[in-house]
C-alpha cells in the first residue's frame, strides 16, 4: 500500500462515532473546560491525584469522572505545582491498598475535558494532553466491543493503573460491570497463575515485555491457561513466534494487542487467536470511527474521535492535530492489505552508513538466535564514519559469552547489507533501564555506554592481498583515516567528501585504468573484483577539472590585476554541486553534525588561521571576520588605507552555506521536501535566491561590496545544487536557462561591457558598449570560464584526459580549499620580495603551497589517528 493512503475502521461497532472535522481552538465552557461555548481558558482547573498503583487511587479517578471535574497524576503535591497550564484546585493523597476493585462506571461522554496526562515516552519534554471524556469513551466503548468483554471479567492488571493502558484496562472492565485485581507487588506470573488455577481470574492485561517473562516462566501457567478469556497486550513490539506461543499457552483466550498512545489510545486492534500469516506480525486495523495512514517520511498519522486534538501549558492550548484532523505521529509503520505494521520510534531509528534498522526487530532476531527471553536491548549510538553506531546491551545473567553475542550480532547485521566494523558495541550491566511499563529507555543506555568508554573503537590492522600488497579497501581506509572498511561499505558512506574524492578516484583510475561510472557508490570490495583495463589515457570528472582550472584562474586573477574577473562563479557552481552529491546524503541520513565537525576541522580552522595570521600582522583585530559576516561590512584596512583580506570573502561564504543549507537540511520539513523531489527542491532554492542576485547592480551606489555578500551568490551555489540534480535533457536546459539569465544580468553586463552601474542608465550603457566595442583578452577569460563551466557541469560527466594531465588537475583541485586560503600570503611574499615577477610563476608557486598544506592537513589526520587509537577527526 502506497505511503498517506488512509485506511478507515473495517469494523462497525464502535461505542461512540463522531467523526473528526478540521482542529478548532478548544473553547470553554460554564464549568471552565474546552467544550462548545464561550473562550477559550488560559490555565485549565484540575483535580492533582496522587499517582499509586492502589485501590484508592483508581477510586479517586472514578470520583473524579462521576464529578465532572477533569483530574492530572502527580507523583506529589510539589510536582502537581509544576505542571504548566495547569491550575490544581486540589491535591488527593492516595492509599496503597491493593487488591479488588469492582465498582461499575460506564462511559461519561461530552466534549469537556476529562484528564490530562503529561507524557513524553522515554525522551522529549512532558506535554499536557487533554483528553475528552468524549475520547474516552469512544476508545473503552471499541475495546469492549473488539473483546467481547462480559460482567464476568476478572481481570488481573499486570500494568500500573496510573498508565495509559493501565488505567484503560481499569476503565474497560468498569464499563463492562466486572472486577479488576491490582496485585500488591506488581505482576507475579506464580500469584497470577495460582489465582488462574484456582478460578478468581479469567483476564490479563501485560506490556510485551512482560509477555516475555511470563512465556519464560509458563510453567507457572500449565493447563490452567485454557481458563483464561480475555487477554490485551500493549504496542511494543512482539514476533509471531511470540504471539503463538501466547496463543498456545491461553488456547480460549481473546487474546487482542493495540496500537496507541496517550494521544490517541487503542487505534488499531489485532486478534491474535483469530489471525493467521503475515498479518500476524501487524499491531491490527482501525476499529470504530479510527483512520490510519502513513506521512511522506514514513510516521503513522491517526484520526478519528478518540484522538486528543490539543495540548496545554503556560502559553494555553496547542493544536496537536493539523487542519484535517490528522495527527502524525513519531512513530514509524507500514500498512499492508489493511493491517498496520509498527516498525518503532523515529527517534530511535538506527541510521548507520545509510541503512536503517529497527531496534525492537533487531532485538528480537538476537533474542531469537541466542535463546533468550529478554535481557537484551538494542540502540543507536554515536559514530563519526557512518552516523550512528549500534549498541547491544545485555544484562549480567545474559549467558552467552561476548564474542558469540558479537559475532551472532554481526550475521544479522550482514543479512542487512552491513557490515558494521568498529561501529558495532556491546554493554553488559546489571539491568537494562526500563520505565514502569517495561520500555527499554535507548537514550539512557546510550549515555551509560558512553559513560564507560565502551564505544572508543578498537584499532584493527588492514588486511593485504595475497601477494603482500594493500587491496583497492585497505587504500582507501588509508586515506580516508578509517581502522576497518566493511567490505559492503562504500565511499559516500564511509563519509567520503569533495576533498578526498579527487585523491580516491585518482587512486581507483591508477589501480584499474578507468573511473567506473558512480564507484562512490559501489562497495569497495566489488571495486577490489573488477578487473583492470590496460591504455594511454585517463579520465578525470569535470567537475575536478573545472574547479582546478577555477581556482589557478582565481589566483591568475589576483596575481595579474584582474586578468580572468569573475572565476570565482565557477568555484561556487562546483562547490554547490560538491555539497549535493556528498554532504546532502548525509545530512538526510542525520549526520549533520559530522558534517560540521569536518567543516570545522579541515576548512574553518585553517582558514581562522590565515585570518589571524593578516590581522596579527598588520596590528589589526576584526571580530566580523571571525563570525563570518565580514562581507556585509567595509572591511578592515591596514596602515596604508588598504582593504585587507579581500580574497577571503569566497572563503566565508562558502563556509556559511555549508552551516545554513545543513541547517535546513536539518528541518523536517525540508528533508521531507528533498527527499520528495531533490531536483523541485533545488529548483525552488535558485528561483528564490537568483532575484537577490539579479538586484546587485542596482545597489553598487549604497552598497559597493553586496556582489561579496552570500545573498548576492547564493543563487550561484544553489545553480550548482540545481545542475548535480539535472538528469534529464528538460532539466538540463532549465538550468541552462537560468545560467544564462543569471550570469548575464548579474556580472554579464558589469564585467563584460566594463560598466560598474548603480541603476538602469548603467545597463543601457552597458548593452550599447557591448554592441560596438570588442571584448578584451580580460573579458574573452571571463566569458569562456562562465560558459564554459556551465557547459562542462551540465553536459559533460568525465573527460579524457593525458595521465599527467588527469592526475594534475586531480591534485590542484584536491587541494583548492587550500590553494585559496593560502595565496594571498604567496603572492604578498613575492611582491614583497620579487624573486618572481612573473603571473605564471606566482599561480605555480601558490598552488604548490596550497598542495603542500592539504598533504599536511591529512598527515596531521593519520598521526590523530595513531595517537587515538580511533578513527580520524569527524567527516
Amino acid at each position: 500500500m502506497p505511503k498517506g493512503e488512509i485506511v478507515p475502521s473495517r469494523h462497525g461497532f464502535a461505542a461512540l462515532q463522531h467523526h473528526s472535522g478540521p482542529a478548532r481552538e478548544p473553547r470553554c465552557n460554564a464549568r471552565g473546560w474546552p467544550g462548545e461555548f464561550g473562550v477559550t481558558p488560559r490555565v485549565l482547573e484540575v483535580v492533582a491525584i496522587e499517582a499509586r498503583a492502589s485501590i484508592d487511587f483508581v477510586g479517586a479517578v472514578f470520583q473524579c469522572t462521576r464529578d465532572g471535574e477533569a483530574f492530572v497524576i502527580a507523583a506529589s503535591a510539589e510536582i502537581a505545582t509544576r505542571y504548566p497550564g495547569l491550575k490544581i484546585r486540589r491535591f488527593v493523597r492516595t492509599g496503597e491498598r491493593q487488591g479488588w476493585f469492582s465498582e461499575s462506571l460506564p462511559a461519561r461522554g461530552g466534549a469537556s475535558i476529562a484528564q490530562v496526562s503529561f507524557t513524553s515516552g522515554t525522551t522529549g519534554t512532558p506535554k499536557g494532553i487533554a483528553l475528552s471524556h468524549d475520547a474516552v469513551a469512544d476508545t473503552i466503548g471499541r475495546l469492549n466491543a473488539f473483546m467481547g468483554v462480559t460482567p464476568e471479567i476478572r481481570e488481573y492488571l499486570g500494568v500500573p493503573p496510573t498508565f495509559s493502558f493501565g488505567l484503560g484496562r481499569v476503565r474497560a472492565a468498569a464499563a463492562a460491570g466486572g472486577a479488576i485485581y491490582l496485585p500488591e507487588k506488581g505482576f507475579d506470573p506464580r500469584e497470577f497463575g495460582a489465582m488462574l488455577a484456582a478460578g478468581e481470574v479469567n483476564a490479563l492485561s501485560l506490556v510485551p515485555t512482560l509477555a516475555r517473562v511470563l512465556l519464560e516462566h509458563c510453567d507457572q501457567i500449565g493447563v490452567a491457561g485454557a481458563s483464561l478469556r480475555w487477554m490485551e497486550l500493549g504496542s511494543q513490539y512482539l514476533s509471531c513466534a511470540e504471539k503463538e506461543a501466547l496463543r498456545s499457552l491461553f488456547p480460549n483466550a481473546r487474546i487482542v494487542q493495540h496500537y496507541g498512545l496517550t494521544e490517541a489510545s487503542r487505534t488499531t486492534l489485532l486478534d491474535i487467536a483469530g489471525t493467521r500469516g503475515a498479518a500476524l506480525d501487524s499491531v491490527g486495523q482501525p476499529v470504530g470511527a479510527t483512520e490510519i495512514g502513513i506521512a511522506e517520511d514514513g510516521r503513522i498519522r491517526i484520526r478519528g474521535p478518540h484522538v486528543a486534538s490539543h495540548w496545554i501549558d503556560n502559553d494555553g492550548w496547542h493544536a496537536l492535530v493539523d487542519a484535517d484532523g490528522w495527527l502524525v505521529t513519531n512513530d514509524l509503520g507500514a500498512i499492508e492489505d489493511g493491517f498496520l505494521y509498527f516498525q518503532g520510534r523515529a527517534d530511535d531509528l538506527i541510521n548507520c552508513g545509510g541503512i536503517k534498522l529497527v531496534p525492537e526487530l533487531l532485538e528480537e532476531k538476537l533474542r531469537a538466535r541466542l535463546s533468550l527471553a529478554g535481557g537484551l536491548a538494542a540502540t543507536r549510538v554515536p559514530d563519526t564514519q557512518r552516523g550512528d553506531g549500534i549498541l547491544i546491551a545485555v544484562e549480567d545473567t545474559v549467558a552467552p559469552p561476548d564474542a558469540e553475542i558479537l559475532a551472532i550480532a554481526r550475521a544479522a547485521l550482514a543479512e542487512h547489507g552491513l557490515s558494521p566494523g568498529n561501529a558495532l558495541h556491546l554493554l553488559r550491566l546489571a539491568a537494562l533501564p526500563v520505565t514502569a511499563t517495561g520500555k527499554v529507555q535507548r537514550r539512557e543506555l546510550a549515555r551509560i555506554a558512553e559513560e564507560s568508554g565502551v564505544l572508543t573503537p578498537i584499532a584493527i590492522d588492514l588486511p593485504l592481498d595475497e601477494d603482500g600488497a594493500h587491496s583497492l579497501r585497505s587504500a582507501v581506509a588509508r586515506l580516508l583515516g578509517i581502522a576497518e572498511v566493511p567490505e559492503s561499505a562504500s565511499f559516500i558512506e564511509l563519509g567520503g567528501d569533495s576533498l578526498n574524492y579527487v585523491h580516491v578516484s585518482m587512486l581507483i583510475d591508477e589501480r584499474l585504468g578507468y573511473l567506473p561510472e558512480r564507484w562512490e557508490h559501489m562497495p569497495l570490495a566489488a571495486l577490489d573484483q573488477l578487473s583492470p583495463v590496460k591504455g594511454t589515457g585517463a579520465v578525470v570528472d569535470s567537475s575536478v577539472l573545472v574547479r582546478a582550472i577555477a581556482i589557478l584562474l582565481v589566483v591568475l586573477d589576483h596575481a595579474w590585476i584582474n586578468a580572468a574577473g569573475g572565476a570565482a562563479v565557477a568555484l561556487m557552481l562546483v562547490a554547490g554541486q560538491n555539497f549535493a552529491r556528498f554532504q546532502v546524503p548525509k545530512v538526510l541520513q542525520g549526520r549533520g553534525r559530522a558534517l560540521l565537525a569536518a567543516t570545522f576541522w579541515r576548512v574553518l580552522l585553517p582558514y581562522f588561521a590565515f585570518v589571524t595570521l593578516t590581522l596579527v600582522g598588520h596590528h589589526r583585530m576584526f571580530w566580523p571576520q571571525y563570525l563570518l559576516v565580514s562581507n556585509f561590512t567595509e572591511g578592515v584596512t591596514n596602515a596604508a588605507g588598504n582593504r585587507l583580506l579581500v580574497p577571503y570573502w569566497f572563503m566565508e561564504d562558502y563556509l556559511l552555506y555549508v552551516l545554513l543549507f545543513t541547517g535546513l537540511l536539518s528541518l523536517g520539513w525540508a528533508r521531507t521536501a528533498m527527499r520528495a523531489s531533490a531536483w523541485r527542491f533545488a529548483l525552488v532554492l535558485v528561483a528564490t535566491l537568483l532575484p537577490l542576485g539579479m538586484v546587485g547592480p542596482f545597489l553598487r551606489g549604497f552598497w559597493p561590496f553586496y556582489s561579496q555578500t552570500l545573498i548576492s551568490v547564493g543563487w550561484i551555489f544553489a545553480l550548482g545544487w540545481l545542475i548535480f540534480e539535472a538528469d534529464t535533457a528538460a532539466r538540463k536546459r532549465v538550468a541552462w536557462v537560468l545560467a544564462a539569465v543569471g550570469l548575464v544580468w548579474s556580472f554579464g553586463f558589469e564585467q563584460v561591457a566594463g560598466v560598474s552601474g548603480d541603476g538602469l542608465p548603467a545597463f543601457y550603457d552597458a548593452v550599447r558598449r557591448l554592441s560596438g566595442d570588442a571584448p578584451s583578452l580580460r573579458q574573452w577569460i571571463f566569458i569562456a570560464t562562465q560558459i564554459g563551466a556551465v557547459w562542462l557541469l551540465i553536459n559533460v560527466r568525465r573527460i579524457s584526459a593525458p595521465p599527467l594531465v588527469a592526475r594534475g588537475a586531480a591534485i590542484v583541485a584536491s587541494a583548492s580549499l587550500y590553494i585559496y586560503m593560502c595565496h594571498p600570503f604567496v603572492l604578498h611574499f613575492i611582491s614583497q620580495h620579487g624573486t618572481l615577477v612573473t603571473a605564471i610563476p606566482a599561480v605555480a608557486a601558490s598552488a604548490a603551497v596550497g598542495i603542500a598544506l592539504w598533504r599536511a592537513i591529512a598527515l596531521v589526520e593519520k598521526l590523530l589517528v595513531r595517537l587515538r587509537g580511533r578513527t580520524q577527526p569527524p567527516r
